[in-house]
Parts: structure tokens; sequence; C-alpha cells
């Protein structure tokens, strides 16, 4: 893959665009926010930090701007937009690759379970990542919204994808656990019969009538999006500031303490030290990953992550002992 280079800068960030859209929309979205946070733990259940606001609560934010008790297709996808969107609103953030970095880890091929507990370390509720030059089922993705989902019946956690096409928003679902990314696919597809109208367009992209097949091909569609998801999550990033992301804290006011929206979006650049070295090995060799540990290393708790060979020179990314990692 040819690289690309971000190319967002000088105009309005297309997250930004979406976010405008999504207040019109829904205006009073995002003051109902506050009553269901503050009632965490409460009279609604106590969910885990690494979740802004489970998808329930965005069910009934837009059943309640609708004034309706039920959803139609169209609607429920709002939902996926609005609980991608809506704590994104909180900071904003943009995240860019170094190129050459980039497009190694795009190229990776994950296997084994995917490593939960890396994921549980992402740096804020809702990351926005730009992924020039991509493609999902030949259509032009240039970046994703992806969070992480606590589900209120089930207690399980999802692993969200919200990707930013130009022909509309693309829920793409991951639950978590011991799985492989063909397991977590399988799980979702079998469990979402209700958004027939969604799985039917699903289906004629991938130009599969359905079962294990179209399962395979999806789940390999998703796969640079988990990988640098997982780079993202991982221990030690090589950020271009002194500063890392986190999430916000609420701040004290008259009226007591309160979340706030970020005032404008912030962009995060990543990789350059490691995308430095790759270039100085040599422009001619093709990069090529020669192991990507995520299979049992994730019960044993030892150190995961990629490993880069090039003209004898190793490099390598860990995602972080999930040893350390606390939910």
């Amino acid at each position: 893959m040819a690289k690309k280079n971000h190319s967002n800068r000088g105009r309005k960030p297309r997250p930004v665009t979406h976010l405008h859209k999504a207040g019109i929309v829904y205006p009073s979205a995002w003051s109902k926010i506050d009553v269901f946070r503050d009632d965490k733990g409460k009279g609604l259940p106590d969910w885990p930090d690494w979740c802004f606001m489970p998808m329930a609560a965005w069910h009934s934010i837009v059943c309640s701007e609708l004034g309706v008790s039920m959803l139609g297709p169209d609607q429920v996808a709002d939902v996926s937009m609005l609980s991608a969107i809506g704590p994104w609103r909180y900071t904003q953030s943009i995240y860019q690759i170094d190129p050459d970095l980039y497009s190694s880890i795009i190229e990776t091929v994950p296997r084994g379970a995917i490593p939960t507990e890396v994921l549980y370390r992402m740096p804020e509720w809702s990351l926005y990542v730009e992924t020039p030059g991509m493609k999902w089922m030949e259509v032009d993705v240039p970046g994703f919204f992806v969070h992480l989902e606590w589900d209120a019946q089930s207690g399980g956690s999802e692993l969200r994808f919200l990707l930013d096409t130009f022909d509309g928003f693309v829920p793409l679902v991951l639950h978590l656990g011991q799985h492989t990314i063909t397991e977590s696919v399988d799980r979702w597809l079998s469990k979402s019969s209700a958004q027939n109208g969604f799985f039917a367009e699903l289906r004629r992209k991938l130009d599969i009538d359905s079962g294990v097949a179209a399962t395979e091909k999806l789940s390999k569609s998703i796969y640079p999006f988990i990988s640098l998801t997982l780079y993202i999550c991982s221990n030690g990033v090589d950020y271009s500031t002194v500063s890392a992301p986190n999430r916000p804290e609420k701040k004290k006011t008259k009226k007591g303490w309160k979340l706030f929206a970020a005032n404008k979006p912030r962009y995060w650049m990543l990789g350059k030290s490691i995308g430095e070295s790759i270039r100085r090995q040599s422009v001619q060799q093709k990069r090529r990953v020669v192991q990507f540990r995520l299979t049992s290393d994730v019960r044993t708790g030892t150190d995961i992550g990629w490993l880069w060979r090039r003209q004898g020179v190793c490099f390598k990314v860990y995602l972080c002992n999930v040893s350390r990692v606390k939910r």
C-alpha cells in the first residue's frame, strides 16, 4: 500500500462536522448525558470507568428525543452514532500515526485471542483515528471512531467501531473475551438478528449470502482497525508531545461538579521515532511483519506486541504487560 499523508489539517475535521450534525439532529442529547452519568451506581448500575455510558442509556436518549418507545433500523443506527460521537465530544482527540508505522500496522494479521486487557487501557472514552488511503469493502474510510461498551443486560464488554465512510457510518462490533476476531464477529452477528436491514446491506457489500464465509470475510476486514486500536492502547506509545491523552475530570462549578466538553479538536501524532527508524533501514526493502504475538501470552501475563525484522534489525512495539493492567 502506498504511503498516505494525513491531510485533514487546514479544513474542518470530519469528526467535528459529525459532532455538529449530531447536535442539530438531537439538540437535547448532550444535556441528558449528565442525568444518566450522575445516576451511575445509584439508580443505575455502576458500570466500569472505561465505558463512558452504556448503549442502553444512549438508546433511552434517542427514544426521548424522538418521542417514541421503539426505534426503527435507521434510529438504532443513530444510537451507535451517538454512543461514539457523544463521548468523543469531551476530548475531541484525532489520532494520526506515522505513515511508515501506519502502513506496517494495517498490514498486520492478528492471530489468537483478542488481548482484551490491553483494550481496557484505551486512553480516552472514544477515539477518532485517521486512516489515510484506507478502504473497507471498496469504500473509502478516512477515519473511524472506536470505544468500549459495557452491556447493561449481560455485563459483557464490547469493542465498538464506527467507520466514517463517504457512504455513511458503518458500525462494527467485537464481543470481548477469550475469543478470536472471527469468533467475536460470529457472536455479534448471531446476537444482532434484529438489525436485519443493516445486515442485508452488509451481505450485499460482502457479495456473500451468509454463513461462515461471510463471517470470515467480515472478520478480515476488521484486522486493520483492531491493529491500529491495539497500538494506540499499547504500553509506552511514542507520542510527539510531552503530554499524552487521558480522560477528562469533572470540574467544580457553583452548581456542583461538571464534566465539560472540549472546545476544539486536538491532534495526537504517534510513532514518529519508530517510523524514522524504519525509514533509516531501507527505502527499497519492503517491511514485513514476522510475528504478532497475540496468543497465550494474554493468559501468562507476559509482554505481547509486534516484532518487525528488516535487514537483521528488529523493531519491537509492546502492547503492555497484561499482568499490570487494571480494569
